[in-house]
């Protein structure tokens, strides 16, 4: 049985789209080929079928359709995952190919804010891409799922074609344990719903400032603080000129600080007590 299925937002039609994914499966391994097909390579309508197609049923066209786009292919671009290398457990991968139409290595699925768009950009996938696949590991290297996004031929033509609308609604259907991880993804998606970027980076700015302070009013303790700290005077020249002190009371930054930090504080807490109980 075949580990390769395909989500209802991207349904297998008939090869129609532009590129698809030949995948092979081996022992240890995955490959995948993001092949360009030509325009003649899967057309079911095209009169110079028509003798080939009369009296079969649609399987049987089908499968005549798989073998020509498999003799057709156009290869824009392989990749080969070690599925032991790569595994996390529980842990979702996203296949995608870059401006170029080059598949790039798997980037594993966050839940954060920044860190997939970071790696998106590192590999110039264009804003808005969405990925050709997903690879799911579960508790094994062995136990995994790929979900296509656009057509995907395996090599021994042996594919499930589940109607789901999200992939971890198949992930579950596959895996039902699955399911308190998606409530402990679940959980941490509201928390950082929940606190705004602005308002954390504000108060790690607030603080390291007053920290920054407290240790420039200890060096000048010092006799002669140049002596130890060439650079010193540059520094606190520096400071003076650009900390959040030169446009808040301390007594204001603290204030923030206290009621931002409190807050995430809370936040967390309210967290990791879901997550215990999952």
């Amino acid at each position: 049985m075949s580990n390769i299925s395909f989500s209802k937002k991207y349904p297998y039609d008939g090869m129609n789209e532009e590129y698809y994914l030949i995948v092979q499966e081996n022992a240890d391994s995955v490959i995948f080929e993001l092949c360009q097909k030509s325009a003649l390579a899967c057309d079911f309508n095209n009169s110079r079928f028509e003798g080939v197609f009369q009296g079969k049923d649609s399987m049987e066209k089908e499968q005549f359709a798989l073998e020509k786009v498999l003799s057709d292919k156009q290869v824009v671009s392989q990749l080969t995952i070690n599925l032991q290398e790569l595994f996390q457990s529980m842990t979702t991968f996203c296949i995608y190919k870059n401006i170029k139409k080059e598949l790039v290595p798997p980037i594993r699925a966050s839940v954060s804010r920044d860190s997939d768009t970071m790696e998106r950009s590192n590999y110039r996938i264009s804003d808005g891409e969405v990925p050709l696949a997903y690879l799911y590991f579960h508790e094994q290297p062995s136990e995994y799922l790929i979900i296509c996004h656009i057509p995907v031929v395996p090599e021994n033509y042996d594919q499930e074609r589940s109607h789901f609308n999200a992939v971890s609604e198949y992930i579950m259907e596959k895996f039902p344990d699955y399911k308190g991880k998606l409530n402990i993804i679940d959980a941490k998606r509201k928390l950082l719903c929940e606190i705004d970027p602005n308002e954390s980076l504000s108060a790690i700015e607030a603080q390291l400032d007053l920290l920054s302070l407290m240790v420039f009013r200890i060096i000048e303790t010092i006799p002669e603080p140049k002596k130890y700290f060439a650079d010193f005077e540059d520094f606190r020249k520096t400071f003076d000129q650009t900390s959040v002190l030169t446009v808040k009371s301390m007594d204001k930054c603290l204030k923030e600080m206290t009621g931002i930090k409190k807050l995430i504080r809370t936040l967390q807490e309210e967290y990791y007590e879901k997550k215990d109980k999952l």
